[in-house]
């Protein structure tokens, strides 16, 4: 089976060297003391829980050229984006809008055009309904 890790913006992303899927789980405080804690005076944890965020985090190897680096620069430069993701939980292909943290680029050649391997994170604005 020949499955598409990654689209960003309907663009395949090119020379996934990593990939982790970290299905978060984010909880909201209801203690009700105004900490922040979670806790009550006796030590019980009081949370509700708000939902899954899938956060991926992807490697790209090194040795890709500034063409195929900008395209997918452009768009994680976007506030936000469309993603087609392999959900691993779930076995199946999930879309959904994400944002980006801040990649940071290292060019390994400038006479060739090539980057050294370059790490993002996208996370959802939403939680995914399917947990």
């Amino acid at each position: 089976m020949n499955i598409t890790l990654l689209k960003l913006n309907g663009t395949t992303v090119p020379g996934i060297k990593e990939w982790h899927f970290t299905p978060e789980k984010a909880y909201r405080d209801s203690s009700g003391d105004g900490t922040g804690t979670g806790r009550d005076l006796n030590g019980n944890l009081h949370l509700d829980f708000v939902g899954v965020f899938p956060t991926i985090e992807i490697t790209l190897r090194a040795g890709l050229t500034g063409a195929q680096i900008s395209q997918i620069m452009r768009i994680l430069c976007q506030p936000s984006f469309q993603v087609e993701y392999y959900d691993d939980v779930l076995q199946s292909v999930k879309t959904g809008e994400f944002y980006a943290d801040n990649p940071t680029l290292s060019m390994l050649s400038k006479k060739r055009n090539f980057y050294d391997e370059t790490t993002f994170s996208i996370i959802p604005l939403s939680k995914s309904g399917d947990y």
